[in-house]
């Protein structure tokens, strides 16, 4: 009589743990007899310690909510699930950590949600993209159309603006750093390009020394050009980012402000066509310079007098407009002169380091390859002629 192999007989205990498994060991029992029994003896341990009435059912006896854990019992025993039944009464008194745990999860993930969503912001793939909702905006809001479809078109395009000015708060954290990024990217990514693809190419070969001589001579007329070695705290890149700056930062708070007043002016304009007046006070003729005037007024220093608004939409447009001002001139100017005031001395000083470090390596290369033997050359029929040349 042939024997059945031993992995074809099915032992007690992969009978007994598969009796009943499709109850314990998969959602139903995971959420309806663990986690909604433990949370239905701790609601009656709570009502019942201070005195209250079941939530929802307040003439029903507090002791029904022991039903669902007498039946989870009920079955663990009636399954033969040992283990289960020995580790239920430890599950239900650590119930409260276990819900903690499993709240928290989420509740992490939603508090880290404003985390991410700004580093998405701040990304390159976020800027280009507001950069094209604001563009598609304000054609649909310039163009010939209905006038909702002209205001909402340029609200979406003022909100687009103002994201676009928000990243300008990067740049007034550390404004040196316009500066600094592309001498760190010359300084490592083009010197090793340089490096590998011609100086150690031509000092191999020989080919092509010249015309590499050539441009090691333009790249240090470069340098020479925005550092200059005789004055540079007054010529040159040095010069501009330590004399400059601020006059930069001026201009730049100057243009991000008229612009975002144009842009609220012309949303304000669209606004009103499509949907009524908004704001009163704001002339009989409503043209746009009216609603700059007012704009400017308001960022600058408060909304005039005689301008209220009408309706809901008009006060939020009036606070997001003042919030802007406050923005760009109060929170804006501060961070942009505290970092000029902290990071200029180290500024400077990183970007003399990089420009005297690639001055000294191109001028290195500048003689290894002006010492490079020419391209090498052989003798065919009696005439002297170039590798590579026929």
């Amino acid at each position: 009589m042939a024997m059945q192999s031993p992995t074809t007989i099915p032992s007690a205990e992969a009978a007994r743990k598969g009796h009943g498994g499709f109850l314990f060991d998969n959602w139903f029992g995971k959420w309806v007899l663990q986690r909604l029994t433990g949370f239905c003896v701790w609601l009656w341990f709570f009502i019942r310690f201070f005195d209250l009435r079941v939530p929802f059912a307040p003439s029903l006896s507090r002791e029904w909510l022991l039903l669902p854990a007498a039946c989870n019992l009920i079955l663990i025993v009636l399954f033969r699930r040992w283990v289960r039944l020995l580790a239920y009464p430890f599950y239900v008194l650590f119930f409260p950590l276990t819900a903690l745990v499993l709240i928290s999860r989420p509740l992490f993930s939603i508090l880290t949600l404003p985390v991410q969503a700004g580093r998405f912001m701040s990304s390159a793939r976020a800027l280009i993209l507001v950069t094209v909702i604001c563009i598609g905006g304000w054609v649909l809001a310039v163009s010939p159309g209905y006038p909702a479809t002209q205001a909402i078109a340029a609200l979406v395009a003022h909100s687009a603006t103002f994201l676009l000015f928000m990243s300008v708060f990067r740049w007034a954290s550390n404004p040196y750093k316009p500066f600094i990024a592309p001498l760190e990217f010359f300084s490592s990514k083009g010197a090793s390009f340089f490096e590998k693809n011609i100086v150690r190419p031509t000092l191999e070969t020989g080919a092509q020394r010249d015309t590499y001589v050539t441009w090691c001579k333009w790249i240090l007329k470069f340098i020479d050009w925005i550092y200059p070695s005789d004055a540079p705290l007054e010529k040159g890149v040095t010069g501009f980012a330590f004399g400059s700056i601020v006059t930069v930062g001026v201009s730049v708070f100057i243009v991000v402000y008229v612009v975002l007043a144009l842009s609220f002016a012309f949303t304000m304009l669209r606004v009103e066509s499509a949907w009524g007046p908004q704001l009163s006070g704001i002339g009989a003729s409503r043209t746009l310079f009216d609603y700059l005037y007012v704009t400017l007024l308001s960022e600058a220093t408060a909304v005039p007098s005689g301008v209220v608004p009408l309706t809901l939409m008009g006060q939020i447009l009036v606070i997001w407009n003042v919030l802007s001002g406050v923005l760009l001139l109060t929170l804006l100017i501060a961070l942009f002169t505290t970092s000029v005031g902290m990071r200029a001395d180290k500024a400077v000083s990183t970007i003399s380091g990089h420009l005297d470090t690639e001055r000294e390596r191109y001028s290195g290369w500048l003689k290894t390859l002006q010492s490079a033997p020419k391209s090498p050359a052989v003798v065919i029929e009696g005439k002297a002629t170039k590798i590579g040349e026929p």
